[in-house]
């Protein structure tokens, strides 16, 4: 009862509760454009996370959630020198079990990409080696992380990890 009433006072110090509802499946993409780079920041606070390469285009995106209240906010702020596109979960948090929140996330691989991930807590798989990566970090509190970067690197960079509860497992090329 006590803990039932702290996860109710701390949900709604975070932000409002709702309901899981019916499925919702959005596809969101962002075109390249002359930015030279770009800086790629993923924000969730709880779901599963899929990214990978294969993208003509800088994203295409597959979200699958449980409540439009829910719908991720895709913004792209572009730049001759280097462009910011951020993919972000609301300050929204899903009550019951039957929560359901996915991200498929495609990104260009030839554009130079800097991946900033913040994730709450899920299981992430990024499979980032045909990505011409400047620099990865990954930001984590709960859950799993598979990370795979094996390929052909155009440049050295740096990996950054900094997980909380969970596994990690990094493939390396």
């Amino acid at each position: 009862c006590v803990f039932v009433l702290l996860a109710l006072v701390l949900a709604g110090c975070a932000g409002r509760v709702v309901a899981p509802g019916p499925i919702e499946r959005e596809t969101q993409s962002i075109e390249l454009d002359k930015t030279e780079m770009a800086r790629v920041e993923i924000r969730m606070g709880a779901g599963e996370l899929n990214v990978e390469g294969g993208s003509p285009r800088l994203l295409d995106a597959d979200f699958v959630y449980d409540n439009p209240a829910l719908k991720p906010v895709v913004r792209y702020t572009p730049s001759s020198f280097r462009g910011q596109l951020s993919i972000e979960q609301p300050n929204v948090h899903s009550a019951g079990p039957a929560s359901r929140y996915e991200w498929k996330l495609r990104l260009n691989n030839q554009l130079p990409l800097d991946v900033v991930t913040n994730l709450g807590a899920g299981n992430a798989a990024m499979n980032l080696g045909s990505l011409n990566l400047r620099g990865v970090q990954v930001h984590m509190g709960v859950g799993n992380l598979d990370m795979d970067l094996r390929g052909a690197p155009k440049r050295d960079y740096d990996v950054e990890i900094h997980g909380g509860v969970g596994n990690a497992t990094v493939r390396l090329p």
